[in-house]
């Protein structure tokens, strides 16, 4: 026999009646009748400490242990019980402490464990479900189903919860503060409509239909976590306190609890004005004065007896609102003001839950207007009033026609004075539209005039420099040698000047941007020594190019610009320096951080030469200036180096700084700011040596007017193994494509031209060969200007090259665009050629 139970439940007759008992540390034991001696149910652990006990007809029977999760004893059709199941938290329970356990009439068992909610074993898919009632987390205590079947859940501080049958949620239902000793529900016991609540201090009627809650009026407090209710006509409570059990009749509280369901009735009983006493039907209309006010009432109840009544009123004429609940019965207003105003009262049975009002009662009255506030003196001031405003408005009246005649008189000047304005100002547009015309077609004058120049200087150059390149690869004596190369050099000088005054046309125009590359700036600054190195030499000058270890190898910018900065800074050292030495030096500005993502870099370009007077330091940056006029007739040159370098340098967001004194040297230095890249994104070296052959050889059309550079492209072309046909204007060159028996390899488009130009000789052949890989055609023109190559590619050109045109370049666009494969790769020959947009391929 078990010592101490702690889980008691009835037995069905079918398994023989009785109960089982749950032990702690005991297991299950089945007490068939009172005197006869307890049986162990077998199949569960002998030590097993019990904390709860569930049967249901559809599953079985159910055990809750303390730290041991659910064994569940499965119930077979002979009416005995198959081995135990065994259920924890490895298989769908949320804790293995289990506080109370409720099979319901749908088979479901319901699950409270410690700490964590609540939790239903499901008949149909035999497993357990899991539910969420709060986002705070739950400590269940009690379980209960009612007789409509919903399912009532008592917690620890939260109160109560029920999951109403085919609802599919949950509700909350407070049944006091949150945390207070109210909110604590520590056992639900069934009691018909009914189901009784055991608190920590007090017992509590559910009305499982209506969600009310009435507490049950008692002296004894301490409640322990047990109860049972003894069913009949006279329902009888069993309690379990910290002093014993109690016993409880239920009969008379039931009763009184189903009359306080019902509204109370309510009366008027009397009335006081100013403490005198009044019938409340009869207060009519009060004097013109402040008044106490109040009233009586009282509610009445002949079935529920002294239960405690509260009270609700309002004044109508003075406040929509009613008042809090109060058990007072009484209602006073001082200091009502004139008007109609209407008493509405009403009362309930107090109780934790809202209860049914009753019907409202009402008493009539109303309070006189002063005399001062009557109509036949409103209207007199009214009147007097209106006088007034007549008088002030007349008088207004006549101050406002004189300040309008005055007003209308400056209007009037002042119009033919802005007339007048006016007509200047319209005059002064003129002026200006005109001017500003007349600027815009200078401008445009201007921009057709260096096109046009450009291109007429650039076509003789291309003759001069391509027959230059030529005849230095006929192997010259020594002489004729220095003869060309002294040529190349003047042809070069006359490139650069051309140039500048391009460069400085863009700058003028806004119209030059800086290309975003990754470069090697270290190799980029040590070719300026490969580049000036003659010329230094002819001039006995030491030329010095330092680069400091800590510059990074490669750095995202534009190599172009930055090389054209510092070869006109070094063009001018070298210019006005007769003697003693020329260096360039690039290093760090300041140590950047070992994170860090840019750098910025010094460059400074110095020399022992003439150098500057104080007061021409600002004037060497201007257009077309220099020190002096002396400076032009001894040295030459145009005056743009070194105001393309500054503003190429402001383009980069730097300055352009000069430190320098006269006949002791010069100093020009200036900061920029790039980000670092990777040296591997970098185009290689440019190839250095003679061009390859093209193996096997290349069959290629030159369109071009021009004899001279007719015979340039043709030798240039042949020392490259390429087979030439020369066509003389553009429309020759469409018939001789679009007829020959063997096709060419490419086209070389010149782009002026008679009867036919370039653009719409290559219009008409990509009407025979759309495709732009099957005949590359490649624009050779004078015109360098960002406007003509966008029409040269529109057109169907796959790529444009300015002359006079690199050999180095033209060779590597035949090699790309031809796909032919040399000995060196493509990518070697023009590092530049990655630099401009890509091509059509």
């Amino acid at each position: 026999m078990p010592t101490l139970v702690r889980a008691l439940l009835p037995r069905p007759t079918a398994l023989g009646g009785g109960a089982w008992q749950g032990a702690a540390h005991g297991g299950v034991w089945v007490a068939p009748a009172p005197g006869q001696p307890a049986t162990r149910v077998p199949g569960l652990p002998p030590g097993l400490d019990v904390a709860a006990l569930a049967y249901s007809p559809r599953s079985g029977l159910w055990v809750g242990t303390v730290a041991d999760g659910i064994y569940y004893l499965p119930l077979a059709a002979s009416g005995t019980f198959l081995p135990a199941v065994r259920f924890t938290t490895s298989n769908g329970l949320l804790h293995n402490q289990i506080r109370n356990l409720l099979a319901d009439r749908a088979g479901r068992v319901w699950v409270a464990t410690h700490g964590t909610g609540l939790a239903a074993w499901e008949p149909q898919s035999r497993l357990f479900r899991h539910y969420k009632l709060n986002a705070s987390g739950l400590q269940a205590n009690a379980l209960a189903e009612d007789a409509q079947g919903t399912i009532w859940v008592g917690t620890e501080g939260q109160g109560l919860y029920y999951y109403p049958a085919g609802s599919g949620r949950w509700q909350q239902l407070a049944t006091g503060p949150a945390g207070s000793p109210e909110a604590y529900i520590s056992a639900i016991v069934p009691l018909g409509a009914y189901l009784l609540l055991v608190q920590p201090q007090a017992l509590a009627l559910l009305d499982g239909q209506r969600r009310t809650v009435r507490p049950v009026p008692l002296l004894a407090r301490n409640f322990l976590p047990a109860a049972a209710v003894q069913a009949g006509p006279h329902p009888i409570a069993w309690v379990a306190t910290q002093a014993g059990l109690l016993c409880l009749d239920l009969t008379a509280f039931l009763a009184w609890n189903a009359h306080v369901a019902t509204a109370p009735s309510l009366a008027l009983t009397g009335a006081e004005v100013d403490g005198e006493n009044r019938l409340p039907t009869q207060l009519g209309k009060l004097s013109a004065q402040h008044h106490l006010v109040s009233f009586l009432f009282q509610g009445l109840s002949l079935s529920a007896g002294d239960a405690p009544l509260l009270y609700q009123y309002r004044l109508r004429g003075l406040s929509e609102g009613w008042s809090r609940p109060s058990p007072a019965a009484e209602a006073q207003f001082v200091g009502l003001g004139a008007g109609r105003y209407v008493l509405e009262a009403r009362a309930r049975y107090a109780s934790p839950t809202p209860a049914a009002w009753s019907p409202v009662v009402r008493a009539r009255f109303a309070i006189a207007t002063p005399w001062w506030q009557q109509g036949w003196v409103l209207a007199l001031g009214v009147l007097g009033l209106i006088g007034s405003i007549l008088v002030v408005v007349r008088g207004r009246e006549r101050l406002l026609r004189r300040q309008r005649a005055q007003l209308e008189l400056t209007v009037r000047q002042r119009t033919s004075e802005l007339r007048q304005k006016n007509a200047d100002i319209e005059h002064i547009n003129g002026d200006l539209l005109v001017a500003r015309d007349a600027a815009e077609a200078s401008r445009r004058a201007k921009a057709q005039f260096l096109a046009n120049m450009s291109h007429e200087i650039r076509t003789p150059m291309n003759a001069v420099i391509g027959l230059t390149n030529l005849l230095q690869n006929t192997q010259p004596t020594q002489e004729q040698g220095e003869y060309l190369t002294a040529i190349s050099s003047s042809s070069q000088n006359l490139l650069v000047i051309l140039n500048d005054i391009l460069d400085s046309s863009k700058m003028e125009a806004g119209k030059l941007s800086l290309e975003q590359i990754p470069f090697r700036l270290p190799d980029a600054v040590r070719r300026l020594s490969t580049m000036f190195r003659y010329a230094a030499d002819s001039k006995g000058l030491l030329l010095r190019v330092e680069v400091t270890p800590e510059v990074p190898s490669a750095v995202r910018g534009d190599p172009t610009r930055l090389q054209q900065v510092l070869v006109n800074l070094l063009s001018n050292a070298l210019k006005f320096t007769s003697h003693g030495s020329v260096s360039v030096h690039v290093g760090l500005a300041a140590l950047p951080p070992p994170d860090a993502a840019h750098v910025t870099l010094r460059f400074a370009v110095r020399d022992t030469g003439i150098g500057i007077p104080a007061d021409k330091l600002n004037a060497i940056f201007e257009d077309f200036s220099q020190a002096n006029a002396s400076t032009t007739r001894e040295y030459g040159g145009t005056g743009l180096g070194l105001s393309i370098a500054r503003n190429l340098v402001q383009l980069h967001g730097g300055q352009l700084g000069v430190r320098s004194e006269e006949n002791a040297g010069s100093e020009f230095f200036f900061e920029l700011t790039y980000p670092m890249a990777d040296a591997a994104l970098t185009q290689p070296e440019a190839h250095t040596g003679p061009l390859p052959a093209f193996e096997p050889a290349l069959r290629v059309l030159v369109a071009e007017d021009n004899e001279l550079n007719q015979l340039v492209a043709r030798k240039t072309l042949e020392n490259w193994n390429i087979r030439v046909v020369i066509a003389a204007n553009g429309r020759l060159a469409v018939e001789q494509a679009t007829q020959a028996t063997e096709p060419f390899d490419a086209v070389l488009m010149d782009v002026q031209m008679p009867e036919l130009d370039g653009y719409a000789a290559t219009r008409a052949l990509r009407e025979f060969f759309p495709d732009a890989r099957q005949l590359p055609i490649i624009g050779l023109t004078a015109s360098v200007l960002p406007e003509d190559r966008g029409l040269a590619l529109a057109a169907g050109m796959n790529d444009t090259l300015a002359k006079p045109f690199d050999p180095t370049m033209l060779h590597a666009r035949l090699a790309y665009f031809t796909g032919r494969q040399l000995t060196v790769p493509v990518d070697a020959l023009v590092p530049a050629a990655a630099n401009e947009p890509p091509p059509l391929a």
